[in-house]
């Protein structure tokens, strides 16, 4: 059986203010799709402070409920672009488009409407894919 693949994009700078309520409510997210799931492929993406956060929070959930069908994996290599024409936005087609199509839960920090990260969450959803926008 696939695993539940889970991409994690945020912005990447985080607000000091609500950085611990962050971390908290991303530990209980991924705690609660490792106990729910027998396999799990989390995919973390974008760079910056979100994506460091991830990291730590994975490794955490990962030793506090002893799993062994955990994967995690960075996407250093992957960008998205985008182009405003007259008001559209035009989407390139990026690796992260491709993942996005094949995950099936995409987890956001999306605090401002604008952004790659932004647009990859409404991407996602314009193609019906599961999201969490973690500011919400």
């Amino acid at each position: 059986m696939p695993p539940f693949t889970v991409i994690l994009l945020g912005h990447g700078k985080l607000y000091s203010k609500t950085i611990n309520s962050l971390e908290k409510k991303l530990l209980e997210t991924v705690c609660r799709i490792i106990s729910t799931k027998k396999n799990v492929r989390f995919l973390i993406g974008y760079g910056g402070e979100f994506k460091e956060l991830c990291k730590i929070v994975l490794d955490r959930a990962i030793k506090i409920l002893d799993s062994t069908q955990v994967t995690v994996e960075v996407l250093d290599n992957c960008s998205v672009q985008y182009k405003h024409i007259k008001g559209k936005m035009l989407k390139n087609k990026t690796e992260y488009l491709k993942y996005i199509k094949k995950c099936d839960l995409l987890i956001t920090y999306v605090h401002h409407r604008e952004g790659a990260v932004y647009f990859t969450l409404e991407y996602a959803k314009s193609i019906g894919k599961q999201t969490i926008n973690l500011t919400e």
